[in-house]
């Protein structure tokens, strides 16, 4: 034992958290460095996207499917219910375009 050293140390708190148990979400992921990519995510992940509803999710689905991919983000402004404002939301968490 070391000099100075308690015998019987008192308990301390435990201060470790893990995560919930389950898929990550868009935010967690994006944290994680990992992006949505659109030309391949199902409306399901795309509706995680912040401000993407169901109904916005299975529009860029659509869209998608009807021009064969989306090749740069302005691309997405054909899908119904994406405007210049929410489309500069979700860039940081999208990725899936030649120069991203």
């Amino acid at each position: 034992m070391f000099p100075g050293a308690v015998s019987n140390p008192s308990p301390f708190i435990d201060c470790s958290a893990s995560a919930p148990a389950g898929p990550l979400n868009v935010r967690q992921k994006f944290l994680l460095g990992r992006k949505v990519d659109i030309n391949r995510a199902g409306w399901e992940e795309i509706s995680g996207l912040p401000g993407i509803s169901d109904k916005v999710a299975e529009s860029i689905v659509e869209s998608r499917g009807r021009v064969g991919g989306f090749r740069r983000p302005e691309d997405l402004l054909m899908a119904k219910g994406i405007k210049g404002k929410k489309l500069k939301k979700i860039l940081p968490f999208i990725s899936g375009f030649d120069n991203n």
